[in-house]
């Protein structure tokens, strides 16, 4: 039996990420993992693979780093529609999530959450935000 190599970079060519963590006082605990999104998300079908990378990348980083709260940062994420792309972020349920939007992904966000001729803005939503500063201000309202 014969397998082709692969890889997620070469599934996924125009969307990279990246993980930082911010540890509870000098432990080894993390408190705050940031999951940050870069290129493109490709337009309908093309971007099935997409999504599952994005869906894994945040059940990895969860796994993983087992973080208290979670920023998702989309700002750097180009997207104006796609197949599969889920606002819910189920796999990062245990934690405390927010998610950081930009100019490049905010109105496709906004149509995928709201519907296709919503006037509503993604940020809208109480987990959404246009800004990094408001998403920790937000998490750290949140009930531990």
């Amino acid at each position: 039996m014969a397998f082709k190599q692969t890889s997620l970079s070469g599934t996924c060519p125009t969307l990279t990420y990246r993980f930082a963590i911010q540890q509870l006082r000098n432990t080894h605990l993390v408190e705050l993992l940031l999951i940050s999104f870069h290129g493109e998300y490709r337009y309908g079908s093309a971007g099935k693979e997409d999504a599952g990378l994005i869906r894994g990348i945040i059940k990895t980083g969860v796994a993983v780093y087992d973080p208290t709260s979670i920023i998702i940062d989309f700002r750097d994420m180009e997207y104006t529609w796609g197949d599969n792309f889920d606002l819910s972020f189920e796999d990062a349920e245990s934690s405390r999530v927010v998610v950081v939007v930009g100019d490049k992904c905010r109105k496709a966000m906004s149509t995928l959450a709201f519907g296709i001729d919503t006037k509503q803005d993604i940020v809208d939503n109480v987990l959404f935000f246009d800004d990094f500063d408001s998403a920790l201000l937000k998490l750290d309202s949140i009930d531990r």
